[in-house]
């Protein structure tokens, strides 16, 4: 294998809200099963509607991401991936949908398998999630 070929990122796949997310592997220290109390949901911190599959029987993991402020504990759905991913299938934002978005933890967007097979996941910065609200 070249060095462009094994160029680019390390991150651990998962689903929130439907959608497809990805954070770097190194900001995530721990995947265990969820447990009382129950951590944020992603789909809540990023204000997603529920899913079907999150209203049916979800199965969810939480990860603990590293943080400059300590751990943080967040449930996500499964599948949990951790994979490689080439610095070619790496996209930054549309300018577009850069100056629109207001969720700041957005960092890009990537390309994972190949047609017809392909799955769109939105690259986020653990670091920078929304903060829980208080109860």
């Amino acid at each position: 294998m070249t060095a462009a070929a094994t160029a680019g990122i390390d991150l651990v796949r998962f689903c929130a809200g439907g959608l497809t997310f990805a954070v770097e592997a190194n900001k995530v220290s721990a995947m265990r099963a969820p447990q009382e109390p129950l951590p944020p949901r992603l789909s809540a911190l990023l204000q997603l509607p529920r899913s079907a599959a999150e209203e049916a029987a979800p199965r969810e993991r939480l990860l603990d991401f590293t943080h400059p402020e300590g751990t943080r504990g967040l449930l996500v759905d499964e599948p949990v991936i951790q994979c490689h991913l080439p610095a070619s299938t790496l996209h930054p934002l549309p300018p577009l949908m850069a100056a629109r978005l207001n969720l700041r933890c957005v960092r890009a967007l990537a390309c994972f398998d190949s047609p017809p097979n392909d799955t769109l996941a939105i690259v986020i910065d653990a670091w920078h999630l929304p903060r829980p609200e208080l109860r």
